[in-house]
């Protein structure tokens, strides 16, 4: 039977998409094979690179959250620009740099929690404290030795500075509210409350000083208690100590604004008398004025026997009070 013309045409068509049909398996086959080659050989070794990138640079954030968590409220921890304390974690940070300065910003409740001092034997202190009227409460240490708020301190200031409720211990040596040890430094304007206990170099502010240490405007008030060398500021001074207490301090300044006032006034009437008579001389009232002020300090410092014993400034009970030779 003759094929018709239509027929070999729909012959023609049948073969040929035969051929696309086959040529579009293929296709959808090496589609199919590329899809898994590119993900198992390209996408998750990538996923898995990015997914360890992701966790490292999440620890980062971690540690920079951790990091964050311990710095200052504000400051570069120099002189004119301290590091401000406002928390514990804040106060426990000051150990990782011992040379700088810090403040106080706001009063700091260790509710009676252990606290490990703030440098040691080996590792001192020396930067500098200002409590800027803040207190630093509940303070509570104990130690093997060089036990306080901080450890040892060598020529550190501390400054406008409370210990409230401090309870101090150490089972040797070296035990006082602010330091276990100084070696010189100052300390001014501060004021420390607690009890102490340690078997030798027991103070008040701490168990031992050494070199120049300053001492200004401070007191203390609780019990020290130790069977070697105690005392109500210092356990034991093995150097010098200047000390300046709040009533002298205030006498002093008392005694000096008054002298220069006297001064002063007769510069001011010497001047105008002068001057009437129609002649200045400055020589004679330079000299009148500084007579003055001599004998108004003069004046003041006679007026200290007539103070009670327990007001004089350099009684001997108060001597005794801050070289701890009355045992508490």
């Amino acid at each position: 039977m003759k094929e018709t013309f239509n027929q070999r045409i729909l012959k023609i068509v049948y073969v040929k998409s035969s051929v696309v049909s086959d040529d579009i398996h293929c296709f959808l086959f090496f589609c199919r094979f590329y899809d898994w080659l590119f993900t198992n050989f390209f996408l998750l070794p990538l996923s898995y690179i990015a997914g360890k990138i992701m966790e490292r640079k999440g620890n980062d954030m971690d540690t920079n959250l951790e990091e964050n968590r311990v710095l200052f409220a504000a400051g570069d921890g120099t002189a004119e620009n301290p590091f401000v304390i406002l928390d514990r974690d804040g106060l426990e940070a000051v150990s990782d740099n011992l040379s700088a300065h810090y403040k106080l910003g706001a009063d700091i409740d260790l509710l009676g929690e252990a606290f490990v001092p703030i440098g040691t034997s080996s590792s001192s202190f020396n930067g500098t404290l200002d409590g800027d009227g803040h207190a630093v409460r509940g303070l509570k240490v104990s130690a093997d030795g060089y036990a306080g708020l901080f450890g040892k301190a060598s020529s550190a200031s501390f400054k406008n500075l409370t210990i409230e409720g401090a309870e101090i211990e150490s089972t040797k040596s070296h035990a006082g509210t602010l330091a276990g040890y100084v070696n010189g430094g100052s300390i001014t304007r501060c004021s420390v409350s607690g009890t102490l206990a340690g078997k030798d170099l027991t103070g008040g502010y701490a168990g031992e000083a050494s070199g120049n240490v300053k001492v200004q405007e401070c007191r203390m008030e609780g019990s020290v208690r130790a069977s070697g060398n105690t005392g109500g500021f210092f356990g034991k001074v093995s150097g010098t100590t200047e000390r300046v207490s709040a009533e002298t301090s205030r006498w002093i300044k008392a005694a000096g604004v008054r002298a220069l006032k006297t001064m002063a006034q007769t510069a001011a009437a010497t001047i105008g008398t002068a001057a009437v008579l129609g002649d200045v001389n400055w020589i004679m009232t330079a000299s009148a004025s500084l007579l003055a002020g001599i004998l108004s300090l003069l004046t003041s410092i006679a007026g200290l026997p007539e103070l009670k014993e327990e007001q004089t400034l350099f009684s001997d009970k108060a001597i005794e009070k801050m070289e701890g030779r009355k045992r508490m």
